[in-house]
């Protein structure tokens, strides 16, 4: 049966909303907020505790699991139905934040070729802001789908990755020797992805360019600042516009 865009959006298919661009997307945490009051003698008691960074670490990573169950049933139900593939190819963006990007990462590393078989389903924008993972991830490699990264780029029409190295709650994941010893080197969004230019689709943006005269500790988390939602707002529209959408 068809199936009204009303619908859609009362289906078990429908999207939180993380920001205020108003645009569908998915993927955050709330470890970051916490994070920022971690200093002296409690810091090393907040990373090992399983109620907070470590913890959240281990589920995001369980995570990734059911993010590919969302991207397979999306693919599935628009490869099913045309108008619903209308209504929700490149319109809908995901949208990762700090560890959000995580679990992005560990999708990606768990997705196959098969996965990309014949797509019916693609991601407008894949946003990874302040990203909490791997600065290797979208190195060039000479396997395409085994780099993780590449994955990432096959899942959306455009890829944008935001950095700065004024961000101080990343420089605190950094420092912490149990983190490391763990996950290994976890501060893509505070020293960027490296040489890009072999993915055609991605936008690299230094948050401390595009928004200057932030107080330091602000540069995690600015998904609120005007001049960011207006990026992404324009990102948006780019990918509307070269896929002939209105």
């Amino acid at each position: 049966a068809s199936v009204t865009r009303e619908e859609l959006f009362r289906s078990r298919h429908s999207l939180s909303v993380s920001g205020t661009s108003k645009s569908k997307m998915l993927c955050s945490t709330s470890t970051d907020s916490q994070a920022t009051s971690v200093n002296g003698s409690n810091s090393e008691e907040f990373f090992i505790n399983g109620k907070s960074y470590i913890g959240d670490k281990w589920r995001a990573k369980m995570g990734g699991e059911a993010l590919i169950n969302f991207f397979v049933d999306m693919d599935k139900w628009c490869a099913k139905e045309k108008q619903v593939q209308e209504t929700l190819n490149f319109r809908t963006h995901l949208y990762t934040h700090s560890m959000g990007s995580w679990v992005l990462q560990n999708m990606a590393e768990k997705l196959r070729k098969k996965h990309f078989n014949n797509m019916a389903f693609k991601f407008g924008v894949v946003a990874m802001v302040q990203a909490n993972a791997t600065p290797e991830l979208f190195k060039k490699q000479s396997k395409p789908f085994k780099n993780s990264g590449t994955k990432i780029g096959q899942l959306g029409k455009m890829v944008v990755v935001t950095y700065t190295a004024r961000d101080e709650t990343l420089k605190l994941f950094s420092e912490q020797k149990v983190s490391m010893k763990l996950f290994g080197n976890q501060d893509l969004g505070r020293v960027g992805p490296g040489d890009v230019s072999h993915l055609n689709n991605m936008r690299v943006y230094d948050a401390s360019i595009i928004l200057p005269g932030l107080e330091s500790s602000k540069y995690h988390d600015f998904g609120d600042d005007s001049r960011f939602v207006a990026l992404m707002k324009n990102e948006f529209r780019m990918v509307r516009e070269s896929t002939g959408l209105r």
